[in-house]
């Protein structure tokens, strides 16, 4: 448990494209799961809080990995944050930088090649 909390809430390090793949599928399942579920909760106050509080953990853990995945090409998160204003290039060219640009192949100072 300690590990799935740590890959989805570290800030430190670096993450390839497949842990960052693995990683946003998984938080989409855990976000869709709670939604279905919450459903079945009678009070609509209730589903509200549950909807907004997974919400927001997806939020943090997608912020994390997001993170760790600009440190693999030698970026922080907030220098790449710039180019989510600009409207819909922006976001498609961050979801391709992201997705599809190869990290660094040596250690830089953000730690060493990620194993995924």
């Amino acid at each position: 448990m300690t590990t799935a909390l740590t890959f989805l809430f570290s800030e430190y390090g670096r993450l390839g494209r497949l842990g960052y793949a693995l990683g946003i599928g998984g938080i989409t399942v855990l976000f869709l799961v709670a939604l279905e579920a919450s459903a079945f909760i009678p009070h609509e106050t209730a589903q509200g809080v549950v909807v907004l509080v997974v919400m927001g953990a997806c939020l943090l853990a997608y912020r994390s990995l997001t993170e760790r995945r600009c440190h693999d090409f030698g970026k922080t998160f907030w220098s790449s944050l710039w180019r989510d204003q600009i409207p819909v290039i922006g976001s498609v060219w961050g979801l391709a930088e992201v997705f599809f640009k190869p990290g660094n192949a040596e250690a830089n100072e953000y730690g060493g090649v990620p194993r995924i």
